[in-house]
């Protein structure tokens, strides 16, 4: 779900938003992709390389 996130996101480079229901969308995206069992560290990397396609 996570690189699907990350795929449509680079296909849609120019879109934009609510920046505080997104940050909070991530929020509870990263709550419930840490519960059911993906690494830590993985999804933050991968919110990391999201965040930076919008700079």
């Amino acid at each position: 779900m996570v690189d699907d996130l990350l795929t449509l996101a680079e296909n849609n480079k120019k879109a934009k938003g609510d920046s505080d229901k997104t940050n909070a969308a991530a929020k509870k995206l990263g709550e419930c992709a840490i519960k059911a069992g993906i690494d830590p560290e993985k999804f933050v990397a991968k919110m990391k390389r999201l965040q930076a396609m919008d700079e």
